[in-house]
């Protein structure tokens, strides 16, 4: 290791991690392999790639450098480096030329946040992030899942086909036309996604965190190349690329840059000698060639879970209250705070949670105020309000339908008990998420237990019974 004069004034450590493979690769990007300098005060700057084990040179001489390198970067994965360690500081790049720098790397930074060399990492202190690319008024959307028609003036819809959006008005449920068929009716706003963009494509899973994109990849049906695409939890409107190696998951940030000339010309890329318009045409760059990533892209991550309909249907959007008539009781399953708790179905068509209200019973105030805090709120992981029934007694609270039981229940069964530590990490994250989310809406809960979590498919989580949620005014009172 050499030290050589910058244009700073600083002397500067080029560390070159070795490699046993040379042979070169006319097609492999230049910012291959992890390498980074420090100055002698023990800041991080600016890496540059090198198969070399060790090299000295001037900053002055850097473009130089980067040419004559360019034919002899070794095809190494973009994120490989042994040891676990490593592998978790994968999606922390390096700003200039976005090679993952690694934990001794990110140790430097964090004990010198003020110098004006040292590479600093982004905090992402948002509990949330839409996507930057989807655009509603496109005009064409594809459907996104499957559904079938609960009401008469709604439409049954087929994964895959494609839609005329005709009415936007309700926020939730759209009214479209079907451009194979021409049949005209409302589905589910959630359901669908432009054509043109990022979100239609199978392979793009939005607001992701990487432990939950790992025990995806890792779930049976997955392979030697599946691949997610996924908001970066640490940069907004950028992406993260998670790629299933053999039993490992790599990750790879995906970067933009835009163009000097025209700001709005945007470009994306993992290595900076492969930009590309959009994510999609680098996608279907790495299904073709491995260019730098642990392997070819093959198939998509099989996608564990869908939405659910906000709502049962467009006209309970505002309307909540349902005859009986259209309420089937069809077994006990529990016995909740105010009574029992029923397997039902809706109309004939849709599965729900029936909770009644015994007759006679002095809790009728409260089961009505848990309605009416329920259908406030909406939120991947609460149990979402359908409708009431309380024209006559015993009132109904119909709900969604959540087929595992109580988080209690599910834990002490025989497949609760074989959840690996991943999941049942990934399960409290959610749960934390919709008290999250309550804290927001300014609500407390004041009854969260596991007997009150419900659990449905794939582990999914929802809090539920609000029968003692208040609301606490701006001023802190407790409404």
């Amino acid at each position: 290791m050499g030290n050589s004069g910058s244009t700073s004034g600083e002397q500067c450590s080029w560390i070159a991690v070795p490699t046993s493979d040379t042979t070169a690769s006319a097609q492999a990007p230049v910012h291959q392999l992890p390498f980074e300098r420090t100055s002698s005060s023990g800041h991080v700057l600016p890496c540059e790639p090198s198969t070399l084990a060790a090299s000295t040179i001037h900053d002055s001489s850097l473009q130089n450098f980067r040419s004559q390198v360019v034919g002899s970067v070794s095809n190494r994965c973009l994120s490989d480096r042994s040891g676990d360690v490593w592998n978790s500081f994968l999606e922390t790049s390096c700003a200039p030329c976005n090679v993952p720098q690694s934990a001794q790397s990110v140790a430097r930074v964090q004990t010198d946040p003020m110098s004006s060399n040292a590479i600093h990492l982004p905090t992402n202190t948002s509990t949330a992030q839409t996507s930057p690319i989807l655009n509603p008024t496109d005009g064409c959307f594809v459907a996104l899942h499957d559904y079938m028609k609960r009401v008469d003036d709604d439409l049954s819809m087929v994964k895959g086909q494609t839609f005329r959006v005709l009415d936007q008005s309700h926020c939730d449920w759209w009214y479209v036309e079907c451009s194979s068929t021409g049949h005209r009716g409302y589905v589910p706003k959630n359901h669908l996604a432009a054509v043109t963009s990022i979100e239609s494509n199978e392979w793009y899973f939005g607001e992701l965190r990487r432990v939950e994109a790992e025990h995806y990849l890792q779930m049976p049906g997955n392979e030697h190349g599946s691949f997610l695409v996924r908001l970066s939890e640490s940069q907004a409107n950028e992406y993260s690329l998670s790629v299933r190696e053999e039993s490992s998951i790599k990750h790879y940030r995906i970067r933009s840059r835009s163009s000097r000339t025209n700001p709005e010309l945007q470009r994306f890329y993992i290595s900076r000698q492969l930009p590309f318009v959009n994510i999609q045409q680098l996608v279907s760059y790495y299904m073709e060639n491995q260019s730098g990533l642990c392997c070819r892209l093959r198939r998509p991550c099989i996608k564990p879970v869908h939405p659910e309909p906000i709502g049962l249907s467009h006209k309970l959007i505002d309307k909540w209250e349902i005859p009986k008539s259209s309420i089937v009781l069809k077994e006990q399953i529990g016995q909740g705070q105010f009574g029992e708790v029923y397997k039902a179905v809706w109309n004939k068509t849709t599965i729900v949670a029936v909770k009644t209200l015994k007759p006679s019973s002095c809790d009728a105030a409260d089961f009505l105020r848990e309605a009416q805090v329920m259908k406030q709120l909406h939120h991947p992981n609460l149990i979402q309000l359908y409708a009431v029934c309380t024209q006559s007694e015993p009132f109904y609270l119909v709900t969604e339908y959540m087929s595992k039981g109580s988080l209690l229940s599910y834990l002490q069964s025989s497949e609760g008990r074989t959840l690996s530590l991943q999941c049942l990490v990934i399960m409290a994250s959610k749960i934390a998420s919709g008290m999250a989310y309550l804290e927001f809406r300014r609500y407390i809960h004041r009854d969260l237990a596991a007997r009150n979590v419900l659990v449905g498919e794939q582990h999914v989580v929802k809090i539920a019974d609000f029968g003692l949620a208040r609301m606490i005014h701006r001023r802190g009172k407790v409404i």
